[in-house]
């Protein structure tokens, strides 16, 4: 599953995900969806359909809403790490550190990803510049 992601990210998929659910008859299996804008579109339908045991795809319009984003980065005991900040309705800000300079600071420090992570978080919170 995780080569099909890769490769519909390569295609230009902005958004992949599998969800786990029963089939007919009571088999397993694992709907895949994909968003794409309408310039990558039939890229991210050929990956599917070449890259799984899909034997057909239903495609549908959608309208996609995002907030404003900027990057920023915070300083941690554990290491600089970069944050998205996105902000909107009322100003309230949402901050997501990087999830891959996490993991590697927390791998290198030795302490579970959900601590750096926390810090990350902190030190954005605690900026005067926010």
């Amino acid at each position: 599953a995780g080569y099909l992601m890769e490769r519909l990210f390569e295609a230009g998929a902005l958004d992949a995900w599998f969800v786990p659910l029963q089939m007919k008859k009571g088999r397993p299996g694992i709907q895949v969806g994909a968003l794409a804008d309408d310039g990558h579109r039939a890229a991210v339908e050929q990956t599917l359909l070449a890259e799984s045991s899909a034997i057909g795809l239903r495609a549908f319009p959608v309208t996609r809403r995002k907030l404003d984003r900027r990057h920023d980065t915070v300083e941690t005991p554990f290491g600089p790490v970069p944050v998205k900040v996105a902000t909107g309705h009322g100003g309230a800000a949402n901050v997501a550190p990087e999830y891959e300079a996490c993991a590697r600071l927390a791998r290198a420090a030795g302490v579970p990803l959900k601590i750096v992570y926390q810090h990350a978080v902190a030190a954005w919170v605690g900026r005067a510049d926010r």
